[in-house]
């Protein structure tokens, strides 16, 4: 059972606390109010994509909820312009941060990094596997040299122009095998495979991943990490009760030996919900 959302969430210090606060009002689907004063909040996180490290900043996570929301209410975007700005490579961060650094005398420098150091402390509270990624973002925000895009959100996509852009580059990166690709209207828009031994939910930021996401939660929620396992799912042919149900025959661990053998019962349950294919 995932933990419910406190509203202090949202106005937190530490932003992985904000961040979680976003995702579950998300889930819960709102009230929207709540999240339309963090798309200023610029605090920035490390993430991981196609084996780099990223810093993403939080008001990117809380207009995608948004839009995500005004999506299942068949609402307008009525909130105005948005600062945008693609995830920064950990590494540039920090080669960029560095050499500005470096080239400061060193009583600025001093009192550059005090000032950087509260902000953290104050608006951000990084986890310590992210923290030098965080400061080195932090020092190019404060010194104006991360640029952003004003932009507006199209009311029929509800995505910006640079969400589209993004969009198209995601879903062009070949994912780990084997995986179980999700399918919107336009093509690819999601996989779901593991890494080591962590399960990736691997979304796009086109419009049907909200649904999509949703759905799929509901099935990997389990708090044992288990699903019925599906007869025939692993040979691709799942099989059928008379009434339509699945038939199961014991379960299957998502720490399986094969993680093929948990996503074609995963796809099995999927099916008919969510256009979706087992990749091997």
């Amino acid at each position: 059972m995932s933990t419910p959302m406190k509203l202090t969430d949202l106005a937190d210090r530490c932003a992985r606390t904000r961040l979680q606060g976003v995702q579950r009002l998300r889930q819960a689907g709102g009230p929207v109010a709540l999240l339309l004063p963090l798309l200023a909040d610029d605090a920035p996180y490390l993430f991981a994509h196609a084996g780099r490290g990223f810093l993403a900043e939080l008001r990117a996570d809380a207009l995608v909820a948004i839009e995500d929301l005004y999506r299942l209410a068949g609402r307008q975007p009525d909130f105005g312009s948005v600062q945008m700005r693609r995830a920064m490579a950990e590494d540039q961060a920090r080669s960029m941060s560095q050499a500005l650094l470096d080239a400061m005398p060193p009583g600025p420098r001093i009192e550059l990094l005090a000032r950087v150091d509260q902000s953290l402390a104050e608006r951000v509270q990084p986890q310590p596997f992210e923290r030098d990624a965080c400061r080195a973002y932090r020092v190019l925000q404060t010194l104006g040299r991360v640029p952003y895009q004003t932009q507006t959100v199209d009311p029929l996509t509800l995505l910006t122009p640079l969400q589209a852009q993004v969009n198209q580059t995601q879903v062009q990166t070949e994912r780990p095998h084997p995986h179980l690709r999700f399918d919107g209207a336009q093509g690819p828009v999601g996989w779901v495979y593991r890494q080591g031994s962590r399960w990736v939910q691997d979304f796009s930021e086109a419009p049907e991943t909200g649904r999509i996401r949703r759905m799929l939660n509901s099935f990997m929620r389990a708090e044992s990490g288990q699903l019925p396992r599906v007869v025939g799912a692993a040979e691709g042919a799942p099989r059928s009760n008379p009434d339509g149900s699945l038939i199961t025959d014991g379960v299957v661990s998502r720490d399986t030996a094969d993680p093929a053998d948990y996503l074609a019962s995963l796809a099995a349950f999927c099916d008919g919900l969510l256009a979706c294919e087992l990749v091997r």
